[in-house]
């Protein structure tokens, strides 16, 4: 059980997951910041605070008293529905800009989305992949492990040539495998694991996913 435990714990810090009970939104903002610049995008923030009120302060001051010192605004997302329930963002890298808090001078709230806790935003570094999203994917999956308790696996598939259900047995076996027959060094070698597949299925035209919900 210790064990299982140290290696959920790496895994969610590897993947910056934020799988823990709380209130999580998505802000698309404007926002003025020192050097003139004019900044549009999304910015997630996760808390355990009161969600922001319009009759009690600005939305800068929300910010300011609220956020972490670093801001992360994403210009531009593209949003797919997982299932029924279940909404994922995505970001391209060079699309994500940090800057620090007090930089901001003005912010104008467009719209705000309040969502379960967990993963939201998915970082893609291939433009490939992001062009991918311009159409509705053949299917999505998704792999479910023992091991991986509230976290989860989905493959979002654009080919007609992929056997999905072949895929996802495979990944299954390969990662219960790993906590089979692995140790203390799992985590670095799960996550080198999970970087390479993300890779392998990209060029199959397969978006790979790993996200978690709060316990």
């Amino acid at each position: 059980m210790r064990k299982l435990l140290i290696v959920l714990f790496g895994i969610l810090q590897y993947y910056n997951c934020y799988a823990d009970a709380g209130n999580a939104y998505r802000y698309k903002l404007k926002a003025e910041l020192s050097d003139s610049k004019i900044l549009t995008g999304y910015v997630y923030h996760y808390t355990y605070g009161e969600p922001y009120d319009s009759k009690k302060s600005s939305f800068c001051d929300y910010i300011h008293s609220n956020f972490n010192s670093t801001l992360i605004i994403y210009t531009e997302v593209k949003s797919l529905k997982l299932s029924e329930s279940s909404e994922m963002d995505f970001a391209l890298s060079s699309n994500k800009i940090t800057f620090d808090i007090e930089e901001i001078l003005d912010v104008l709230l467009i719209n705000k989305l309040e969502f379960p806790a967990g993963d939201r935003v998915h970082i893609l570094d291939s433009k490939v992949d992001y062009q991918y999203l311009q159409k509705a994917p053949l299917n999505i999956d998704s792999v479910y492990s023992e091991w991986m308790e509230n976290c989860g696996i989905s493959l979002i598939n654009w080919s007609l040539k992929n056997d999905i259900s072949k895929i996802k047995s495979k990944i299954t076996k390969e990662v219960n495998a790993f906590y089979d027959v692995k140790n203390d060094v799992l985590n670095n070698e799960i996550n080198s694991y999970y970087s390479n597949l993300k890779k392998e299925l990209s060029a199959k035209k397969i978006i790979f996913i790993y996200s978690c919900e709060a316990l």
